[in-house]
C-alpha cells in the first residue's frame, strides 16, 4: 500500500490503526469542550484586540470529494 493510500485509509477510519488513535481524539474533544466551557463561563479571560481578524476555516485534508470507497 502506498503512503498516500495508507494515510487516506487512516484518515477515513478504514484502517485498524484508527481504532488505536480514537482515544486520543476523544481526549482532544473533551479538552476542547472544557476549554469552550471555560471561555463561556468567564473562567478563562477573553482578550479583545483593536484590529480585524480574518479566520480561514473549513479546510479539508486530501481535498474535497476525493473519497474513493
Amino acid at each position: 500500500m502506498a503512503s498516500g493510500e495508507f494515510l487516506e485509509a487512516l484518515w477515513y477510519g478504514h484502517h485498524p490503526l484508527s481504532l488505536l488513535l480514537a482515544p486520543a481524539g476523544w481526549c482532544y474533544a473533551a479538552f476542547m469542550w472544557l476549554r469552550r466551557i471555560g471561555y463561556l463561563s468567564g473562567v478563562i479571560p477573553v482578550r479583545e484586540i483593536p484590529v480585524p481578524v480574518i479566520v480561514v476555516g473549513n479546510l479539508t485534508v486530501g481535498g474535497p470529494g476525493r473519497r474513493r470507497w
